[in-house]
């Protein structure tokens, strides 16, 4: 709650946080407060294993990718309907079904019709698709959180590659890389003492 796009005059506004989290982030502020913790408790154990440790240049490397690179997806989510309460096994059952159900529809399409646009051929099978903005690997993607799983994939996938049924946060996601941004490796060389001040600097 004390980040700056939930906050009116420097305080902390309720009724932007509500409105926020319903329509563009797309969740309820019980799972957005679990996964800001989860994320935070991640960072703060990361920090206290790699304290003390040298960086490499390979470290470097990683780091500055990890914050550079940025991915644009669209995506199908199972179930389609939205959900203001955790799945039940059965339900996660029945969305893990749909999910692999149509995901055969959709491959089936495409090799019929491999010239067909993509958004089309998801709505010709009654599926609701999103399309997310430019987005990094620690990045909260709206529609779906705080997920370093969800990029992760996105980034192991080619321009227009279709991913697996995937589990995320309770969902299962079909996902497709529309556009990679790799990180620039001029702008690494010229900018790696600062950005190493930098990465250091969050590792205290």
């Amino acid at each position: 709650k004390e980040l700056p796009f939930f906050q009116r005059d420097d305080k902390f506004n309720q009724k932007l946080y509500d409105t926020a989290l319903n329509y563009i982030f797309r969740t309820i502020p019980r799972d957005f407060e679990e996964q800001m913790r989860d994320s935070l408790a991640i960072t703060k154990l990361y920090e206290e294993i790699t304290q003390g440790i040298a960086l490499s240049e390979q470290d470097l490397l990683t780091g500055y990718k990890d914050e550079f690179e940025k991915v644009k997806v669209s995506y199908i989510r199972f179930p389609q309907e939205d959900i203001k309460s955790k799945l039940t096994t059965q339900e996660k059952e029945t969305a893990h079904l749909s999910a692999e159900t149509a995901l055969k529809n959709i491959k089936e399409t495409i090799a019929k019709k491999p010239k067909s646009n993509f958004k089309d051929i998801i709505k010709g099978l009654g599926l609701k698709i999103e399309e997310t903005p430019l987005v990094g690997r620690y990045d909260f993607i709206p529609g779906v959180g705080m997920s370093a799983e969800f990029t992760k994939t996105a980034l192991s996938l080619k321009p227009q590659e279709i991913s697996s049924a995937v589990s995320i946060n309770d969902y299962f996601y079909i996902i497709r890389l529309e556009e990679f941004v790799p990180f620039d490796e001029a702008s690494f060389t010229k900018d790696k003492e600062a950005f190493k001040e930098r990465f250091l600097e969050t590792k205290k």
